[in-house]
């Protein structure tokens, strides 16, 4: 399994981007051993949030659905190389995975 956050800073440059509140700003993502998304937790600029798996999807921001990518997800130099001054990408633990996961689920649940 591989664990990876991807933040996009399009919102601090509004002198080239449209500031769009159904745009994450924020992805973390579980990735199994063939690249395939399992897990995922979005965050937006408004600070609302989705996640998905196999078992559940939910988002709370209107007309946008929180899903799997249905793309296998490239190992993180790979996605560097494609990247610009835009975006920003690390591999993160298991455990910091679970630690957001738990309490955006929990949140959600309750």
């Amino acid at each position: 399994m591989r664990y990876i956050a991807v933040e996009w800073l399009w919102y601090r440059f509004p002198d080239r981007y449209e500031i769009n509140d159904s745009l994450p700003v924020k992805i973390y993502s579980e990735i199994n051993e063939l690249g395939e998304e399992i897990r995922k937790i979005e965050f937006f600029l408004n600070g609302k949030v989705g996640f998905a798996s196999s078992e559940i999807s939910y988002c709370e921001v209107e007309q946008t659905e929180t899903e799997l990518s249905d793309q296998v997800i490239p190992e993180l130099d790979v996605i560097d190389e494609s990247g610009g001054t835009t975006d920003f990408v690390i591999g993160i633990t298991k455990e910091y995975f679970e630690q957001i996961w738990q309490v955006i689920v929990d949140t959600i649940k309750k």
